[in-house]
């Protein structure tokens, strides 16, 4: 392979609940959860270069650098007198 992607994924995670005896709790070996991706960040390059793992660490770089931007821009949002408005004219 010449090239490849690594990717880095923020997930929100909902612990699913079922209405059993706490027994049946105990005795499971099944973790169940709802999981939501929150957000994504992506680095490519070529295979040389990523042997050091750096490929896996731009991936994190760029959520990172994903989450900050759109902190940001929520901020900005909700400071934004257009966003609660239902007619801009």
């Amino acid at each position: 392979m010449q090239g490849t992607a690594n990717f880095a994924f923020l997930q929100a995670r909902d612990p699913v609940t079922v209405s059993s005896k706490p027994e049946a709790h105990m005795l499971s070996t099944d973790d169940k959860a709802k999981w939501e991706l929150v957000m994504a960040g992506r680095s490519e390059g070529w295979n040389w270069k990523m042997k050091d793992g750096s490929g896996r660490l731009a991936a994190l770089k760029d959520l990172q650098d994903t989450l900050q931007r759109q902190g940001i821009m929520r901020k900005l949002w909700g400071q934004w007198e257009g966003s609660s408005a239902l007619d801009m004219h």
